[in-house]
């Protein structure tokens, strides 16, 4: 299916709204007047969370191509083996921090200690002096 995406408005994340000037079905150059730039985008990866058209009803036609492409290249398994990494990462930071703060308070409880040792130390240098 050929698909024509000359001339099309588009919307980036970054760079705003920008009007594609050229697509050779590889990739399209944009250009994002607000911006002042003029940008090159390998397609259909740029529709995966870069670009989306304005024209909703284009926007439906390329979906099935970025769903095609998704599939071929695996990024939905590649998506749940990074969420899978975030989630284990964020359970080693907190058991690292969880037991960091142990540490801290065993050092805290050992100071305590001390402490209290030095002050009956010193209440009973104290009673057996002064008699």
């Amino acid at each position: 299916m050929e698909i024509e995406l000359d001339g099309k408005c588009v919307i980036h994340k970054t760079f705003g709204k920008g009007v594609v000037l050229d697509f050779d079905g590889s990739y399209l150059e944009v250009d994002f007047e607000k911006a002042g730039k003029k940008c090159k985008f390998q397609f259909p990866s740029c529709f995966y969370g870069y670009l989306k058209l304005e024209d909703d009803e284009m926007q439906r036609i390329i979906e099935p191509v970025v769903d095609h492409w998704k599939e071929e290249n695996e990024i939905d398994r590649k998506e749940k083996l990074k969420l899978k990494h975030q989630k284990t990462m964020q359970a080693i930071e907190e058991r690292r921090q969880a037991a960091e703060r142990k540490r801290l308070r065993g050092a805290q409880r050992n100071v305590e200690h001390r402490f209290i040792q030095s002050t009956n130390s010193s209440r009973e240098k104290d009673k057996n002096g002064s008699k």
